[in-house]
């Protein structure tokens, strides 16, 4: 009896621990499209910081005519710059798609001002992780 009482309350902590894993590792996971949410809330807020814990330790930004990379620190303070000169007024995605495991969307930011960028984000699985390899503010014509 002692013997069962104790494979009984083995297999209670190991399913307990099985389940705490699991919705462990369930929590930090995160989709594509459910990074691609939380990039286009930052973006409406022009929140820089809000982006930056999505960038790659390298992201590629193109503003304007300029493009380059740089370090998700660098990438912070250029986005820090973009959305200061450059207040928002609306932002959405107009489409969203997959293209061989990178993940992207297209959007419209509209300045206070009237300005309208073309905006990309792409997104691609690093590790178990969706991060930000990507983004392009392209000033429409």
């Amino acid at each position: 009896m002692k013997d069962s009482r104790r494979t009984a309350q083995q297999r209670a902590l190991w399913l307990a621990l099985a389940l705490l894993l699991g919705t462990g590792i369930g929590a930090n996971a995160q989709t594509a499209d459910a990074l691609l949410s939380q990039a286009e809330a930052a973006i409406r807020k022009a929140s820089a910081d809000e982006l930056a814990p999505h960038l790659n330790e390298t992201v590629e930004l193109t503003i304007g005519s300029k493009d380059e990379s740089y370090s998700a620190t660098q990438a912070k303070f250029v986005l820090n710059e973009f959305f200061r000169s450059n207040p928002v007024k609306s932002f959405t995605w107009m489409h969203r798609g997959n293209n061989g495991g990178t993940y992207y969307a297209v959007g419209a930011y509209v300045t206070q001002n009237g300005q309208t960028y073309d905006t990309n984000i792409f997104v691609k699985k690093v590790g178990n992780a969706f991060v930000i390899e990507q983004i392009r503010f392209e000033a429409d014509l």
